[in-house]
C-alpha cells in the first residue's frame, strides 16, 4: 500500500511518498523499499507528481513515462495547475510510441483474461460441488450454472460506476474492434464448457472491465500538485486512478 502526503498552505505545497513496492506471484510476495513515487512534472516550473498503485502503466514504468513527458513539455508553462494535469493526460492518451496498438491489445487481453478466469473458477467450483452432492451433473445442469454465474457477474459490473472519460458507444466499438482477440480469450479460458448461450454477456463483461471504475492490483493513479503560471497560492489536483 502506498502512503503519500501533501502538506498545503496559502504559499506552498510539500509532497512526500513512501518508497515501498510489493512484487507478487501466485505463491509469495516481497516488499522492496527502493521505489521512487515522487517526481518533478516540469524541470522549469514548480509542479510535482506522485504515483500510486501499480508501478507501471501498460507495461511502461511510470518513471519512464514522466521523464519522456518532461522532455516534451520542456519550458512550456500553464496558467493553472489543472492545465498541467490535463496536458499530461493528453500526452498519455495520444502517445503511440509508448502505447502502440499492439501494446494496447496486449493489455486488453491481459485484463479480460483475468476477469474471465475468475468467472470460470466460480463455475468450476459450483459444478464440482453439484457433482459431489448428486454424484454427477448433466449438460443442462452445467448450462444452468453457467447462466446463473454469468448473469450475476454481469449485474455486478453493471452496478459499478462508468468512467466519464469514455464516449457513449465505446463498449460496442471496443467489442467490434477486438472481436477476434476476445473470442480467442473466451475459448482459451472456458475450453470445452458450453458457453454459447452466454457468449455475448461474457464479451460485455470484458467491455465493462475497461470502462468501469473498478480497482485492481494492475490499477494506478497520479497526484499532481504545485503552481500554475498565474497562481498566487497553492493548487492541488488529485486525479482519479488511471484504469490500465
Amino acid at each position: 500500500m502506498t502512503a503519500e502526503i501533501a502538506i498545503l498552505n496559502k504559499n506552498a505545497v510539500a509532497l512526500a511518498a513512501d518508497s515501498a513496492v510489493t512484487l507478487r506471484n501466485p505463491e509469495t510476495q516481497k516488499v522492496y523499499n527502493t521505489a521512487n513515487k515522487l517526481f518533478m512534472l516540469s524541470k522549469y516550473h514548480p509542479v510535482g507528481i506522485m504515483v500510486y498503485g501499480h508501478a507501471e502503466l501498460m507495461g511502461i514504468p511510470w518513471e519512464t513515462v514522466i521523464k519522456m513527458y518532461r522532455e516534451e513539455l520542456h519550458t512550456t508553462n500553464f496558467n493553472r495547475l489543472i492545465e498541467f494535469a490535463e496536458h499530461f493526460i493528453s500526452f498519455l492518451e495520444g502517445n503511440r510510441l509508448l502505447f502502440s496498438e499492439a501494446v494496447q491489445e496486449q493489455e486488453l487481453v491481459g485484463m479480460c483474461h483475468w476477469v474471465l478466469a475468475q468467472v470460470q473458477q466460480r463455475i468450476d467450483a459450483l459444478v464440482q460441488s453439484e457433482i459431489a452432492a448428486h454424484a454427477g451433473i448433466d449438460h443442462e445442469g452445467i448450462e444452468r450454472i453457467i447462466a446463473e454465474v454469468v448473469d450475476e457477474e454481469l449485474r455486478t459490473w453493471e452496478q459499478i460506476r462508468r468512467l466519464e472519460c469514455f464516449p457513449p458507444d465505446f463498449e460496442s466499438e471496443l467489442l467490434i474492434e477486438y472481436e477476434e482477440s476476445l473470442r480467442r480469450i473466451l475459448d482459451d479460458v472456458f475450453l470445452q464448457l458450453p458457453i454459447d448461450h452466454v457468449r455475448n454477456k461474457l464479451l460485455q463483461i470484458c467491455a465493462f472491465r475497461i470502462t468501469r471504475d473498478w480497482w485492481s492490483q494492475r490499477s494506478g493513479g497520479i497526484v499532481v500538485a504545485g503552481f500554475g503560471g498565474k497562481t498566487i497560492s497553492y493548487r492541488y489536483s488529485n486525479h482519479l486512478p488511471s484504469k490500465q
